[in-house]
């Protein structure tokens, strides 16, 4: 085969390169946008398979209308708040990943979620989370604050690091080092420690410090960034898009963040599904529409990479509450700069359910290395730990 210029970037251990060929190579990268919708979002209202039968006998009370859908083929559409992603996928522009799972599936929220953050089945006994390690084997030498950022206040464990300690905003007026006690807490056990033993103690006490010392730094940079920034376009109310027009704010900034992480909640929907659902996929749709139409006018969109996720779908029956209770397989959204449009992965079969529940087709460590390899430019298997089939979810560079 035929090399790449990425491959041969990669390849290259041991030496100096140009500063030409590290810009080049620092210009594919892309920023990477985090939405999680915690709680576990039902994806066979999101993805509907509107040409079911058995889809529509299993909700006859919350199932979506095929009059309803907004369809992408003969066998799926969406749920007819999702107006804006519809145009995405009709301008090729949005990848639609169906059946995304893991095995040996957890219905707990916080094992499930732990298991997203780390992509390890032993969630948080296996060490840092993904991003963390993602970030540790990109830029090895590079401590900055801004580089992982998350909005909004529960910090979600892909980004922990206790030497790469990522930084939150609340509002705009806010600003924290996301980690701080924790942080402040390793800083006090070391200091009560000899600094001489091994080196080693020593070198990680100098590193914390120093991390303490620029997120003093970075509140000054990115209370400017966020106080000086003006939208392109107007966003809906509520604290989901304002949270999406900080992180807007914060990549416009330039300030050398390349994870931003927000958060979507209220999707453990066990009773009233369609009170619940429906205005919150009408949220994320509208508040997303919006932040996408803002980077495209600041001429930002093609190096953002937007991954939407959840811990889990929902059962496919619905319950007598008519809400749907914890399942597996769900859907998982790609936007942005290179993403290859279009529906991707295999459908789920409604036919062949594992303990009426979906059996998953895609493994999200799938999705996780082409997202890796794009936004990262490392090898994926270098932060999962072990390899997976990669998904053509990527335009080629």
């Amino acid at each position: 085969m035929k090399p790449t210029r990425r491959g041969f970037l990669r390849g290259v251990v041991g030496c100096a390169l140009a500063p030409s060929l590290i810009a080049r190579a620092e210009a594919e990268r892309k920023v990477l946008v985090l939405v999680q919708l915690s709680g576990g979002n039902d994806g066979l209202n999101t993805v509907v398979p509107w040409s079911s039968p058995i889809y529509h006998n299993k909700r006859p009370n919350i199932g979506i209308k095929e009059d309803e859908v907004l369809k992408l083929d003969d066998r799926v559409g969406f749920h007819p708040s999702l107006v804006e992603l519809k145009r995405f996928v009709d301008d090729g522009k949005l990848a639609v990943i169906e059946g995304v799972g893991y095995p040996d599936p957890v219905r707990s929220h916080f094992r499930s979620l732990d298991i997203w953050h780390t992509a390890r089945a032993t969630g948080r006994l296996s060490g840092p989370g993904w991003i963390s390690r993602a970030c540790d084997a990109a830029y090895p030498e590079d401590m900055s604050s801004e580089r992982v950022v998350h909005v909004g206040v529960r910090q979600p464990y892909s980004l922990r690091s206790a030497m790469r300690p990522p930084v939150t905003l609340s509002r705009r007026d806010r600003y924290q080092l996301f980690g701080r006690a924790s942080t402040k807490s390793a800083l006090h056990e070391l200091s009560q420690e000899s600094n001489t033993v091994g080196g080693k103690r020593s070198e990680r006490l100098s590193r914390i410090r120093s991390v303490m010392r620029d997120a003093e730094r970075s509140s000054a940079r990115i209370r400017g960034a966020l106080a000086s920034y003006e939208p392109s376009v107007e966003y809906p109310g509520g604290e989901f898009a304002r949270s999406l027009g900080m992180v807007a704010a914060t990549i416009a900034g330039n300030l050398g963040s390349r994870v931003l992480s927000v958060e979507l909640d209220g999707f453990d929907t066990h009773g009233r599904q369609r009170q619940l659902h429906d205005p919150l996929l009408g949220d994320f749709d509208s508040s997303l529409g919006a932040f996408h139409r803002d980077l495209e006018q600041q001429g930002l969109l093609d190096s953002v990479v937007i991954m939407v996720f959840s811990e889990f779908g929902r059962r496919v029956k619905e319950n007598a509450s008519a809400g749907t209770d914890h399942g597996t397989a769900g859907p998982m959204f790609l936007l942005g700069g290179g993403v290859r449009g279009g529906l991707h992965g295999q459908a789920p079969k409604l036919t062949n359910l594992d303990e009426f529940d979906l059996g998953f087709t895609t493994d999200f460590r799938s999705v996780y290395s082409a997202v890796i390899d794009r936004c990262f430019g490392i090898a994926p298997e270098t932060v999962l730990g072990a390899k997976y089939p990669v998904l053509d979810l990527f335009r080629p560079i």
